[in-house]
């Protein structure tokens, strides 16, 4: 019975912290919509030329798609979560959550790299 207890505790700490996590990260991913909004308003005042080059471009659209793609595994984390709280002692919804949740935390991690390499490569050119 104590075993239970502690993996429900441990299970409720797991979810409240990603639930923490995607209330944090939900409010810094519209942080750089308003600061390119910013800085295109900035841009126009300025009377310079704002046309964009094709690389700027592909790198807009990478950074979009990686931003959908980290969202996407923000939803398979809570959802991991989820099995896993629902799971009623239930070892096979367990191991399922804590698989989705394993996963998607490599997902974040290749998103994460992929962030790196697009930003090193922003600043090359």
């Amino acid at each position: 019975m104590n075993k239970h207890k502690t993996l429900i505790h441990r299970i409720s700490t797991f979810s409240l912290s990603g639930l923490l996590l995607s209330m944090s990260t939900s409010a810094y991913a519209a942080k750089p919509i308003d600061y390119l909004t910013s800085l295109k308003t900035s841009l126009d005042s300025s009377g310079l030329d704002t046309s964009t080059s094709v690389l700027d471009t592909v790198l807009l659209i990478v950074k979009a798609f990686l931003g959908v793609v980290g969202l996407i595994s923000l939803i398979l984390i809570i959802y991991g979560g989820f099995l896993m709280m629902t799971s009623n002692g239930n070892e096979e919804n367990i191991k399922k959550g804590r698989d989705i949740i394993f996963w998607a935390i490599i997902g974040v991690v290749i998103i994460l790299s992929s962030l790196g390499i697009i930003q090193y490569i922003d600043t090359l050119f």
